[in-house]
C-alpha cells in the first residue's frame, strides 16, 4: 500500500497481539463446539462462515483504525 518498511514493522508490532487474541477468542470456542456438537458434513460450512465474519471484522478494525489515523494527522495538520 506505499508504505516504508519501517511503518510496516512498527503496525504489525501494534497490531500482532490484539489481532491474535481475538482469533484464539473466536476460534478456540468455536472448534471445542464444532468438533462436538456439529456433524463432520455441516463442519466445513460452519466453519467457512465463521472465518468470513473473522475476515470481516479483521477488515473493519484495520480500515477503522487507518481512517482514524488519517483523521488524527488532519486534525493536527490543521491546529499546526
Amino acid at each position: 500500500e506505499g508504505r516504508r518498511p519501517e511503518e510496516v514493522a512498527s503496525m504489525v508490532r501494534a497490531r500482532f497481539v490484539p489481532v491474535m487474541r481475538t482469533e484464539l477468542c473466536t476460534f478456540f470456542p468455536y472448534n471445542l463446539v464444532s468438533f462436538s456438537a456439529v456433524p463432520p458434513l455441516l463442519r466445513p460450512f460452519s466453519t467457512g462462515f465463521v472465518s468470513m465474519c473473522f475476515a470481516v471484522y479483521i477488515s473493519w478494525i484495520t480500515h477503522r483504525r487507518e481512517a482514524m489515523t488519517t483523521r488524527e494527522q488532519q486534525q493536527a495538520e490543521a491546529t499546526g
